[in-house]
Formats: structure tokens, C-alpha cells, sequence
């Protein structure tokens, strides 16, 4: 019985090792608590990390080397962009009342701008020691500078000049990042899979000037956000489980109301339901509802036709992140009006580049106007180095039909626990790799605060749970590795009674 060993160290990325890769082997659940926790013992050995994590790596190296260029302040910190608006959402993050003891005054936060190489950057500055009340900022919205991006900046940082940015309402004229051949190439690859095994083909009439590109999948719904509530004013809703940078993004960014509905059932729907008709007597509109389909990790796929004539009811816009699903296995752009997906995941495949898309509905009532909006404000972010390697590796398995997700429930926390640690395949923050990765995404996501814990766990996000995401390795290879860790799993079991409470409340909250 082969059971595969990781070949990986830790705090590395998994095989083949690069400077560019976006996972983090690290084995054991001790270890991802740690990492939730930000423990330096287990940071300080990590050499790759999902890239919205932090500047870390690259992407740091060069943001010092700016930082030395232009002489910040002593003590001070930075993060960097290549959009004049990122300076708005640092600004909005890290004055938020959430942000709690970790708070930061306006006048804690600096602005600058340079150009590197024909690339306009903007840094925002403030103290290191408030560091933690910024990096979400980074961490949320995506819209931080890519690897690639990094080092070319890095190569060309003897030609940086700086331009003179008062204030953040005197934005000097930005050039934007240029669009490539791969990015042509990407948005055809995109409408191609879309049209592939439609359903109803009469209905999917994508074109390549529908799809948009953006630097992560978090940016896609960062850019997918703003607009919406620019077209709609309105509250915003989301339905079931959902990335947990998006949560943390929507709830603090909709100023007309953020509501968050966790079963995706009839019953769930109907409460849904409810609540629309009640919005609608009193006269308040909803801007969007977003979901998954399926969910991450709970794997709830709602009732997509129920969902769509309540949009058109309710007149609301109906966004679907098919992330997990992807555009190359399901079909439902036809009952979407915006499709969301993360490229980073098993559109990449080989964890080693992010990005993410949009793509609007050309039948969606909404089209003409969103298409217009986007047509108007879009700026390409997405660095041509990523886009030709977000191209390259997609033509390698020709037939699509499989998702990459599998979510395992155990009877105990202790008993997950022996699971995972006995597990060797590839433990670490990611999905979509051409290695098979696991996690005890729930703990890590939503396992910190107590009383997130307790909400998402009444609609069936158990800390019991451990995520697989499925790679390419030898299928017996993999079935006997996980027999292997089923075993430590039973021992434990045996020992112990069963702590799984039944699931309770609603899943409801504001």
C-alpha cells in the first residue's frame, strides 16, 4: 500500500519549487492554527504564501527597495498598488470602527507615487507598528502587486522617478497596465469554455469584449462591487458560504445595508424570499445578490432558476462566483447576470499565478447598462507576464468535466485532527493545484473569533471539517494515502465519544 510522501520542506511551495509558487506546506493542525494566529515561530519559516496574504517574498524585496528610493519615514511601513483608487480602500479599511484597538487615524496614512520602468505605482505609507490595522487592505481586496510585477519593478528600479501626488483628490493621470496577446488569447479561452457544452446554446452569447480580467479573484468582485452599487444603489445580500475575504470585504464596504443568508435550501430560500418582499414593501432596493455554485467548502449548490426569477422580480443583479465549479465543468452564466471566477484556482492549475474574471451576461436585463459602465471605467491590472502564464498551462488536460473539491466531515474535532495530521498529502491555504492539497480551511477561516465561529457553524461550517483539493497524482497512490490517514482516524474515533452538535438557528445575520 503506496501511501505518497510530501516532498516538500516546510514553508515551502509544493514541487516543483519556484519563486512564484502561491501554496504553503504546512503540515499538522497545530501548524495552521499557528499560522491563523500569525505565530512569528511558524511565519518566519514560510518562503511561499498566497499572495494576498502579505508582501511577502518578491513582491516585498521590491516594495523595500522603493521604500528605500524615496526615503519613507523611519518606521514606517508601505503597501503598494497600480490604481490611484487602492490609496481609498486603504484609507476606508484602516479607519473602520472595525478595526478596533488596531484603528488608525487619517493622519496616520501617507500617500506617494513613482514610476518604475513605465509602470505607475501607488504606495500607501503609515506607521509599522500599525501595520495590522492596514494589511487588510491588502489581504481583501486583492488589488495588491503580483510576483511578476514585483520583479519587474525590481529590474527596473534605477529608472524610478517620483511624481508629485498632494493629496488622494489630486490623482495625477494614470497610465494603466497594457493589455498583451495573452490577454486576447485568455478572454477567448474564457468564452470558448463558456460556450462549450451549453445547456441551451441559444443562450450563452458571450463574446470576448464581455470577459474582463483582473489581477486575483478577490479583485474581479472588489471591481464587480463598486460598480454595482454605483448602478443600484442598494443593500447587498449573500447566500450560503462565500470566500471568507469576501464576507469581510461586502460587509464593511455597503453603506445601504449587507445581509447574510447561510442555508441555500427551500427553506433558505424561502427566508430569502421573505425578506425581498419585505424590502420591497418599505421601499428599500437591493443592489446584487452573490453566491457560490457550488459553495467552499460546503459544497451547497442553490437553486439557480428559483434565483434568477427573484432577481427579475426583485429587480435586483444576480452575481455567481462558479469558482469551484468553474466555467469549464458548469454551466449557469445563462442564469447569472455577472459570472465571477478566481483564474488562480483549476483554471491555472499549477499554483503559481493569480488572477481572476468577469464575464457579463449579454441576455441579463442589466447588460447594457453594466456593459457600458465597465466599458467606460475598466482599467487592465492584470500584468501581461501573469496573463501569458494564467494561458499556458490550461491546454494540457483537453477534457473538462471534474471538479477539483472534496469536504470531509468528521464526528469530533479530535477525530479531524488525527485525520489531518496523519495526511500527507500537501497541508496548506489553497485550492486548485496540480498536487493534492489539504486543509482544515473552517479552522483557519472562520475558527479565530468565537462568535463567527458559532454563526457559520448553524448552517453546517464545522470545525470538524477538513478540505481536500484533488491533484493529479496516481488515483490508487492517493486512495491508499487516504486509507492510510482513515485509519488514525477510526483509532481516535474509538477512543472518544462524538462532540458534533446537530446544527441549529437560522444562519441569518446583518
Amino acid at each position: 500500500m503506496p501511501v505518497l510522501k510530501p516532498a516538500s520542506e516546510f514553508g515551502r511551495c509544493v514541487p516543483p519549487d519556484s519563486q512564484y509558487g502561491i501554496t504553503t506546506y504546512a503540515p499538522g493542525w497545530d501548524s495552521a492554527i499557528a499560522f491563523r494566529e500569525g505565530d512569528p515561530n511558524i511565519m518566519k519559516r514560510v518562503v511561499h504564501i498566497y499572495p494576498r496574504f502579505g508582501p511577502f517574498g518578491p513582491v516585498g524585496e521590491t516594495l523595500r527597495a522603493i521604500c528605500a528610493k524615496i526615503q519613507t519615514p523611519e518606521g514606517h511601513g508601505a503597501l503598494y498598488f497600480t490604481s490611484p483608487q487602492s490609496l481609498d480602500a486603504v484609507r476606508a479599511h484602516s479607519t473602520h470602527p472595525n478595526r478596533k484597538e488596531k484603528v488608525l487615524a487619517e493622519s496616520d496614512l501617507g500617500h506617494r507615487c513613482v514610476d518604475i520602468g513605465g509602470v505607475r505605482i501607488y504606495l500607501a505609507t503609515f506607521p509599522a507598528a500599525k501595520t495590522p490595522g492596514v494589511i487588510g487592505a491588502w489581504q481583501n481586496p486583492g488589488i495588491g502587486v503580483s510576483i511578476r510585477l514585483a520583479e519587474y519593478l525590481h529590474k527596473n528600479i534605477d529608472s524610478l522617478t517620483e511624481v508629485d501626488l498632494p493629496d488622494r483628490s489630486t490623482v495625477p493621470p494614470t497610465e494603466y497596465l497594457s493589455e498583451g496577446e495573452a490577454h486576447g488569447k485568455l478572454k477567448e479561452r474564457i468564452t470558448g469554455l463558456l460556450h462549450r457544452a451549453a445547456i441551451e446554446p441559444e443562450k450563452i452569447k458571450v463574446q470576448s469584449k464581455d470577459v474582463f480580467l483582473y489581477q486575483t479573484g478577490m479583485a474581479a468582485i472588489f471591481s464587480t462591487h463598486h460598480a454595482l452599487l454605483q448602478y443600484r444603489p442598494g443593500s447587498v445580500a449573500i447566500l450560503g458560504i462565500v470566500f471568507h475575504s469576501t464576507v469581510h470585504y461586502i460587509q464593511e464596504n455597503s453603506p445601504h445595508g449587507y445581509k447574510h443568508f447561510g442555508p441555500v435550501d427551500p427553506k433558505g430560500i424561502d427566508i430569502f424570499e421573505a425578506w425581498l418582499d419585505e424590502q420591497a414593501a418599505v421601499g428599500k432596493d437591493v443592489s446584487y445578490v452573490l453566491t457560490e455554485f457550488p459553495s467552499n467548502p460546503l459544497l451547497a449548490s442553490i437553486d439557480l432558476a428559483r434565483l434568477k426569477k427573484l432577481s427579475e422580480k426583485h429587480n435586483f443583479v444576480l452575481v455567481l462566483d462558479d469558482t469551484v465549479g468553474s466555467f469549464a465543468n458548469i454551466d449557469v452564466i445563462a442564469l447569472s447576470d455577472i459570472l465571477v471566477s478566481s483564474l488562480t484556482k483549476t483554471f491555472s492549475g499549477y499554483a503559481n499565478v493569480m488572477g481572476g474574471s468577469v464575464v457579463l451576461n449579454p441576455l441579463s436585463p442589466h447588460y447594457d447598462d453594466l456593459s457600458s459602465h465597465w466599458a467606460k471605467t475598466f482599467h487592465n491590472e492584470l500584468f501581461t507576464a501573469d496573463a501569458e502564464v494564467l494561458l499556458r498551462p490550461t491546454p494540457e488536460l483537453e477534457e473538462p468535466g471534474a471538479g477539483c473539491l472534496l469536504s470531509i466531515d468528521f464526528e469530533s474535532v479530535d477525530t479531524a485532527k488525527a485525520f489531518y495530521d496523519r495526511l500527507v498529502f500537501y497541508p496548506g491555504p489553497h485550492l486548485g493545484a496540480h498536487r493534492t492539497l489539504s486543509f482544515c480551511y473552517n479552522t483557519l477561516a472562520f475558527g479565530k473569533d468565537a462568535d463567527e465561529a458559532a454563526y457559520h457553524r448553524s448552517y453546517g461550517i464545522l470545525e470538524e471539517t477538513i478540505r481536500i483539493s484533488a491533484g493529479l497524482e496516481d488515483v490508487q497512490d492517493l486512495l491508499d494515502t487516504l486509507d492510510d490517514a482513515l485509519v488514525a482516524a477510526n483509532q481516535q474515533r474509538l477512543q472518544a465519544p462524538t462532540t458534533v452538535e446537530a446544527v441549529a438557528g437560522t444562519g441569518v445575520a446583518s
